[in-house]
Order: structure tokens, then C-alpha cells, then sequence
């Protein structure tokens, strides 16, 4: 898989790394954070233009996560109509609230 991604990004380019970092800030498991290196690689030998290339990424990646926070906003009261009165459910609502009490983990290093 990644030989041929980093033959696609040098064949296709800046989309390429577009789409996967899209489809990997949707929630896809697809190896954005290699796509990333990669081309920042090829940016830096002059294979890739760097300005083009950093604005696909960065484009794609707010468009991924607002695709990603819409599907949650907009399935939510579907998933909680479907599950909510589960025993799977109300175990994982327990299991979540067990560890919400301090959203911060504070450490002292002496």
C-alpha cells in the first residue's frame, strides 16, 4: 500500500494528498500522516509545489473535519433513538462518565 500511495502522490500530486488527508480527517483509515511526509518530501526536492501542496492539505483537512462533525451532529438523535435504551449503552455511558470528572491530567515533575 504505501509503495503504490507514494506512486500515486508522484504521479497525481497535490490532489492525491488532498484526498487522503480528506478522507482520513472523515474518520477513513487511510495512511494521511505518510501522504503528509511524503509530500513534504517531494515539496522539498521540487517534485511537489510546496505552497499548492500545503494548501490542498490543510483545504482538505478542514473540509474533513466538518464532514466528520456534521455526520455526528446530524446522526446523533438517529443513534440515540437506536440504542439508548440498551445495556451496552447505558455500561458505556456509565464507563464514560467514570472518567469525565477532570477533563485535565495534571503532573508534577521534580
Amino acid at each position: 500500500m504505501s509503495d503504490f500511495l507514494l506512486t500515486q502522490i508522484i504521479n497525481y500530486g497535490a490532489p492525491i494528498v488532498g484526498i487522503t488527508v480528506l478522507l482520513g480527517a472523515i474518520g477513513v483509515p487511510v495512511p494521511g500522516t505518510l501522504t503528509v511526509v511524503a509530500a513534504g518530501a517531494f515539496s522539498s526536492q521540487g517534485i511537489l509545489s510546496w505552497p499548492v501542496t500545503a494548501l490542498i492539505g490543510l483545504s482538505s483537512a478542514v473540509i474533513g473535519d466538518s464532514i466528520s462533525y456534521a455526520m455526528g451532529y446530524y446522526a446523533r438523535r438517529p443513534v440515540l433513538k437506536r440504542f439508548s435504551g440498551t445495556s451496552v449503552w447505558a455500561q458505556a455511558e456509565q464507563s464514560f462518565h467514570a472518567g469525565a470528572e477532570c477533563p485535565f491530567s495534571f503532573h508534577v515533575f521534580w
